[in-house]
């Protein structure tokens, strides 16, 4: 805090003043950004960390890859309902998954989006502003520091994410277990508060937990569920032009057609319930 200070003080006797009394709009307090629990060598050093870890995820086969994403961003719903409906203090949030982690730091980095979106999915949970990312606990438990170097994990991913070793929890029931692989340690608490809430969707996102399942879908024409393979709905989400077809309706199904009912859901839900609104019309922000 000692250079905050001296800063400070060189700002104040560097700023005009009239009748010995300082301007309203020039008052430092108001001018200056006290970054010092934010930036910080501690601070930095984790965030790089994490971002050398979540570099580690990519995965070589791009449409694997894409389908971990998009998997990846339908787990953060779940972590986001998570903390709508338990309401865990900022102590009490367990560690979420990485993928989760990775999926959830990429949404902040729009804070004004994420603000809208948070307000629009849950307009009556004041709370689920008052969240900070967990970054020293992702480490935490995450990251394994030796002579201040930063494990590489992409070694791992590329053999534990295909073909997971036998200790990967994927019930409540399963052994206990803490260290992973190299680098990579799961807080079996986080693990089992994340298995119960979800219903036993996995912790550890592995890719044959994504390429042997099927994705569950409502038909934007006939409203019944379906369900496609996740390398089709990764297509569809991430590439122009690509189809489906409903298997109850036979009707045709795309970005557009999905994108359109959603839509219209949220004008039908805007009608019933006024504090709701649509996604990127939230203009002002409320102080």
């Amino acid at each position: 805090m000692t250079d905050t200070v001296r800063i400070l003080k060189d700002i104040v006797a560097g700023l005009p003043q009239t009748d010995g009394v300082m301007s309203a709009h020039l008052n430092p307090v108001e001018q200056v950004l006290c970054v010092d629990n934010v930036v910080n060598p501690t601070s930095l050093q984790a965030h790089l960390a994490l971002l050398r870890w979540l570099d580690g995820l990519e995965i070589p086969d791009k449409m694997l890859d894409t389908i971990y994403l998009v998997k990846a961003e339908l787990r953060y719903l779940h972590w986001l309902n998570y903390l709508n409906q338990r309401k865990p203090t900022q102590q009490e949030m367990i560690v979420p998954p990485i993928d989760v982690a990775c999926i959830w730091h990429a949404h902040l980095l729009s804070p004004y989006r994420y603000y809208e979106d948070l307000l629009r999915l849950y307009p009556t949970s004041e709370h689920m502003l008052d969240y900070v990312f967990p970054l020293e606990k992702l480490v935490r438990y995450n990251i394994i520091y030796t002579s201040n170097i930063v494990m590489q994990p992409s070694h791992w991913m590329s053999a534990t994410l295909i073909n997971p070793p036998p200790f990967f929890c994927s019930t409540v029931s399963r052994p206990q277990h803490k260290v992973i692989a190299s680098g990579y340690q799961i807080d079996l608490p986080s693990e089992i508060t994340w298995l119960e809430y979800t219903g036993n969707e996995p912790y550890v996102l592995a890719l044959n937990d994504i390429t042997t399942r099927l994705v569950a879908f409502s038909c934007p024409w006939c409203s019944k569920q379906s369900e496609i393979q996740w390398e089709t709905w990764a297509r569809v989400k991430t590439q122009k032009g690509l189809s489906f077809r409903c298997q109850h309706c036979t009707a045709k199904c795309n970005a557009d057609t999905l994108s359109g009912r959603r839509f219209l859901d949220d004008v039908a839900l805007y009608r019933r319930d006024r504090t709701r609104f649509l996604a990127y019309i939230h203009l002002f922000l409320r102080i």
